[in-house]
């Protein structure tokens, strides 16, 4: 039986999302989603509207390129557009013109101080509160990595460098900026506000880099390989395709794709392109042999000004987005109320162990959905208790919007994992039953009735995610919030869905459709009365147009077991030959979290020369 390992890397340090609008282009290069059997009919007709096939991007999307068009345009021509789609009808029902944006990273500072080895080498030195992701205990039961492959997503690694050179695959590496083999950072000759060319190569070496050559401290995971994806270019901009096709590159092959960057757009509201979505259902339906990719993304770091369910990015429901934990276990000041963390990891401080990483152990057949079932079981929320906001759902679990459902625990996942029962198929229920709906001034209520669709093939009597589809009219994307409350959920509180925003937004739109996403009814049973209610402030109006809340669950109990210790039966074996890998469904991995020291200043500071730009527009 194989026993391969889940990696947990993800840098929540000083993740800054910063809006860069002004500096986005137009390309001349258009994303057409085509049905197989209408595709040459379409590229004969693209022709007379100078637009020539470049390449399929994924099933059904293709790239198209308009050669009478400049490559770099800040104007959308929407007659071009609207003359192409009447001429071929509903046959292409998505068309997107690419554009190039910037995309920041996070920060990873270098200001701690050395480790003192002595102290970390006794277990009988006690200290205050000390908080611990369980990491030296997994790396004792012996999950350091092995047979994994990790894509670090983003401006590229020094593939070279003595600490990674034996860990990275050059064969699963690719540079989608500049479409080559060389997925190297680019050398920076000038400076650049934001952008860290080193980011890449510190991810790779948080995750995989080499132990016990007398360089550095080890990788959390030094027996992973990893696969460099570049999709930024030398300025750090991408686009969708670029996107999309770096989260499904090899991914029969690459087991956890780390995504340490930003979104583009503070404001929020901006929905992602069509190669991103289809590429994370591609990867969760089709990757590690159909078992599915994981995908870590970052909960947000712009503090009052964020909601990290405004950020198409992050708040789906393909991945594992994870907040940011701080010192003593506080709540540091850039951290976003995000409903759809589903945990948080140590991000903050001046005393972090730079190997807080995890080696996360799974056996074959761990399917994405079984990973996050075990982080909602397993991560604990006792040392983060008085900063959190934290609030038990109706069925015993405790969860806070800035948390998720605690601090993260390798020992207690891999514990759990070794005897894991898959979960069931997962059905999705939409309900727009509304039963009553009332209003006055600035306070908005719907009420809407589920019985989870029982008796039909979406039955959902456990739930996972839950997302509301709301159609709303606003006259300011910050004064308003969203608030949902399950039947299950105490009385006196609710899921904040979105919340007031400290951030100045253009007043241009009014009108929004939106999905909203929590997972802070995980377990409930989702029958009866839901309340969504919109609140205004600031002298804003608004009222809601539509509501529809989309379940999503089991009709069969998940697995509950845990196994908090190890015995002859249950631990993994020493060795796994190689050959296994490629006979064997390939089991779930996870990259998720590592932290490195990060100072609170940092973060002021960046937010201060953002406000100081901002004044001198």
């Amino acid at each position: 039986m194989s026993t391969l390992i889940f990696s947990f890397c993800f840098l929540l340090m000083n993740l800054v999302y910063t809006a860069y609008g002004d500096n986005d282009w137009y390309t001349n290069e258009y994303l057409l989603k085509i049905q197989k059997n209408d595709f040459e009919g379409v590229k004969t007709v693209a022709k007379d509207f100078n637009f020539v096939f470049v390449k399929q991007v994924m099933p059904d999307l293709y790239l198209f390129e308009n050669t009478a068009q400049a490559n770099r345009s800040y104007i959308d021509n929407t007659t071009l557009l609207n003359d192409f789609k009447s001429a071929i009808g509903d046959k292409v029902p998505v068309i997107e013109r690419q554009v190039m944006r910037k995309y920041l990273q996070q920060y990873i500072t270098n200001t701690q101080k050395p480790l003192d080895q002595s102290v970390i080498n006794y277990p009988d030195v006690i200290s205050k509160n000390y908080y611990d992701m369980g990491i030296e205990v997994a790396w004792s039961l012996g999950f350091r990595g092995k047979n994994i492959t990790v894509a670090v997503v983003d401006i590229g690694v020094a593939m070279e460098h003595k600490d990674l050179k034996e860990n990275m695959d050059l064969s699963l590496s690719y540079n989608y900026a500049y479409t080559n083999t060389d997925a190297n950072p680019p050398i920076q000759t000038s400076y650049q506000d934001g952008l860290d060319i080193s980011h890449g190569t510190k991810c790779a070496g948080l995750v995989a880099a080499i132990q016990g050559n007398k360089l550095c401290s080890a990788g959390v995971a030094p027996e992973a390989k990893v696969a460099a994806i570049r999709f930024l270019d030398d300025n750090g901009r991408s686009n969708d395709v670029r996107i999309g096709t770096s989260l499904v590159h090899r991914f029969e092959r690459v087991d956890i794709y780390s995504n340490s960057w930003g979104s583009i757009e503070s404001c929020g509201f901006i929905k992602p392109g069509g190669a991103f979505q289809k590429a994370l259902l591609e990867g969760i339906k089709r990757g590690r042999r159909g078992k599915g990719s994981v995908y870590i993304f970052p909960a947000g770091n712009s503090g009052a000004d964020g909601d990290c369910n405004t950020d198409g990015l992050v708040n789906h429901i393909h991945g594992i987005t994870i907040s940011s934990v701080g010192i003593n276990g506080s709540r540091p000041a850039f951290t976003e109320i995000c409903s759809c963390a589903l945990a948080a990891t140590l991000g903050e401080g001046t005393k972090i162990d730079t190997r807080t990483m995890v080696s996360q152990v799974a056996y074959p057949n761990l399917t994405y959905r079984d990973v996050q079932h075990i982080i909602v079981n397993t991560a604990s929320f006792e040392l983060l208790q008085n900063h959190g906001d934290w609030i038990t759902n109706g069925v015993g679990k405790t969860v806070s919007p800035f948390f998720g459902f605690g601090l993260m625990n390798a020992t207690a996942m891999v514990l759990l994992s070794l005897n894991w029962t898959t979960v069931s198929e997962k059905h999705t229920c939409n309900s727009s039953n509304v039963t009553s709906s009332k209003g006055v001034l600035d306070k908005i209520q719907w009420t809407l009735y589920t019985d989870g669709c029982q008796n039909t093939v979406h039955a959902v009597d456990y739930l996972e995610h839950v997302q509301v589809n709301i159609t709303f009219n606003a006259s300011s994307k910050t004064d308003i919030e969203f608030q949902l409350q399950s039947p299950l959920f105490p009385s006196n509180y609710s899921s904040p869905l979105l919340t007031k925003r400290t951030i100045k937004c253009n007043k241009s739109e009014n009108h929004f459709n939106w999905i909203f996403t929590t997972v802070h009814f995980w377990g409930e049973h989702p029958k009866g009365e839901w309340k969504l209610e919109m609140r205004l402030s600031n002298g804003a109006v608004g009222d809601i147009v539509s509501a529809t809340l989309i379940l999503h669950g089991t009709e069969a109990l998940p697995s509950q077991k845990s196994n908090n210790e190890v015995t002859d039966q249950n631990k993994p074996p020493e060795t796994q030959p190689d050959e296994e890998r490629s006979v064997a469904v390939l089991a779930v991995f996870f990259i998720a979290i590592v932290i490195i020291m990060v100072v609170m200043y940092i973060g002021a500071c960046v937010r201060l020369k953002d406000v100081e730009r901002k004044k001198d527009k």
